[in-house]
């Protein structure tokens, strides 16, 4: 069993992003990918990622935004769609 302090490690992998366009109705212009993939890594205590899981998860999204060249993203948008899906897994 692993300790609340132990650091954990999480890691995030979006695969064949090279010339994937992301966009969205919200946006008036959809940005390319320029890597073949996106691969975003978390190290934390395993008690600290327990208590803001939502706050990880939603700058683990703002991560890829940016690998988008998608900045200046809207955090409230993004935080209400991870605790949909949260809410989903109890």
């Amino acid at each position: 069993m692993i300790e609340d302090a132990e650091t954990v490690s999480l890691y995030v992998r979006v695969p064949n992003t090279d010339n994937r366009v992301f966009m969205d109705s919200l946006r008036p212009s959809a940005y390319a990918g320029q890597t073949p993939e996106i691969l975003v890594a978390r190290s934390l205590p395993l008690a600290e990622l327990r208590t803001a899981v939502k706050d990880q998860t939603v700058a683990i999204g703002e991560d890829v935004y940016l690998r988008f060249n998608w900045s200046g993203s809207d955090v409230e948008v993004v935080r209400e769609i991870v605790q949909q899906v949260l809410a989903r897994y109890g």
